[in-house]
């Protein structure tokens, strides 16, 4: 072979050598773009997975779960949250969602609860004043439906208002008014019969263990009352009229332990324990003048609840 011929052979080798390398760098470089677009989907996808579990919204606010509230869901049986292929989706800790029940959501922070409270139930009360040498003890017991006499001052029926700090911490207080007045009709005369009025307020904590249908609130605080009494005697031809006016005021610690029972969204029935024991107390008028008095009840009450 001449010199030419070798030269233009090896010229051919040369070219097709790197025909063969420049495939061979278009093919890797095809096979990283896919690769580069397959990894960058995958990230979009888990993204947007965590991104729809992080804000799963459930009923009662449309507001996300919480994890005290994904961790209380053995209770009720609540349903799993699914994703758009059926599989049950899965919060950022790894744990498996469901759908809980608005019941349960009454110790959120940020909740306002209203309650009817003391509406009925049973109540043992022990009244003692000190009298000189000697103390006198009434104690009374009483059923009571939607109303109470005044003179049993931890019976009445109140107003109550709470409101969550925090999830299952609770602030608020309680307010009591009863008031009775009545005549008495003797011989075609009437007169009046005493009358009386009670004031109440009671600050108070709480703290919400378990938030399903079913939960234990344990409350406690402090009462202050007042309690007012009046009492008229008409003059006779033979005697003078009089009115006789007591007050009494006291301070207590009240301890209020409660079963909340939700069956509906945003209302609940509660069953509670009432312990109002007292500190300091003074009753004030009459024939003795000022004593001390000090009130203790223990009962058994029950009221309705409402939340937003």
């Amino acid at each position: 072979m001449n010199k030419p011929a070798l030269l233009s052979s090896f010229a051919l080798v040369l070219s097709a050598a790197s025909l063969v390398s420049f495939a061979f760098a278009d093919a890797a470089s095809d096979a990283s773009d896919a690769k580069a677009a397959a990894d960058a989907k995958a990230a979009a996808e888990a993204k947007a997975t965590e991104a729809k579990t992080n804000t799963a919204i459930v009923e009662n606010g449309n507001k996300p779960l919480t994890s005290d509230e994904k961790a209380c869901i053995d209770d009720n049986q609540p349903k799993p949250i699914l994703d758009a292929n059926g599989k049950q989706m899965i919060d950022k800790d790894g744990k498996p969602m469901f759908e809980l029940p608005p019941a349960r959501l009454f110790d959120r922070k940020g909740t306002f609860i209203i309650g009817a409270e003391r509406l009925f139930g049973y109540t043992t009360t022990s009244t003692k004043t000190a009298q000189g040498a000697f103390d006198l003890t009434e104690k009374r017991s009483q059923f009571g439906f939607l109303w109470s006499s005044p003179e049993t001052i931890y019976s009445i029926p109140r107003l109550g208002a709470d409101y969550m700090l925090s999830d299952h911490f609770s602030i608020g207080g309680t307010l009591g008014v009863a008031t009775s007045a009545g005549t008495n009709d003797a011989g075609g005369k009437t007169t009046d019969a005493p009358s009386q009025t009670a004031i109440l307020v009671a600050p108070r904590a709480g703290f919400v263990f378990g938030s399903g249908a079913i939960a234990l609130w344990l409350r406690g605080g402090f009462t202050f009352y007042s309690l007012s009494q009046k009492t008229t005697v008409e003059a006779t031809p033979t005697t003078p009229g009089s009115t006789t006016k007591l007050s009494s005021t006291g301070f207590a610690f009240n301890l209020e332990p409660m079963i909340v029972i939700s069956p509906y969204k945003h209302v609940g029935l509660y069953l509670a324990g009432n312990v109002d024991l007292p500190i300091t107390g003074t009753q004030d008028g009459g024939a003795s003048g000022s004593n001390t008095q000090k009130i203790t009840n223990i009962g058994v009450t029950s009221g309705l609840l409402t939340w937003f």
